[in-house]
């Protein structure tokens, strides 16, 4: 097992694959509605991500409160997403019937594996 890249030997090393995600440039925002822009509950619009084109605005549910935009990362499966200051991320993108979408979600920390997922190892 192999510590976290920069950390010391006092940190506590890492569990398993991390998944690898990159730190993207956020653009600024628009403070009214322009073409190409999704709008977000506090009166900001910023670019559709990931291709996706006609998404007016973006749902949350009261359970998933909106908090300002204060990042953009891309994830290990090339999906570009918004950070939210509370950790939800927002991302727009054109699923495989070509249909635009957004998805808000709150990231999960990795799980170990169960021994029956794996063959009784653990591992």
């Amino acid at each position: 097992m192999s510590p976290k890249v920069g950390a010391t030997p006092s940190s506590t090393p890492t569990v398993g694959p991390q998944p690898v995600q990159a730190e993207l440039p956020l653009p600024p925002a628009a403070a009214a509605p322009t073409p190409g822009h999704v709008a977000f509950p506090d009166g900001t619009f910023f670019p559709l991500l990931n291709g996706a084109v006609g998404i007016d605005k973006v749902l949350y549910h009261p359970s998933q409160p909106f908090t300002k935009i204060v990042g953009k990362m891309r994830d290990p499966q090339g999906r570009e997403w918004y950070v939210h200051e509370n950790g939800m991320r927002t991302t727009t993108y054109v699923d495989t019937t070509g249909r635009s979408l957004s998805i808000v979600e709150a990231p999960a920390p990795v799980q170990p594996l169960l021994p029956e997922e794996t063959g009784g190892t653990g591992r």
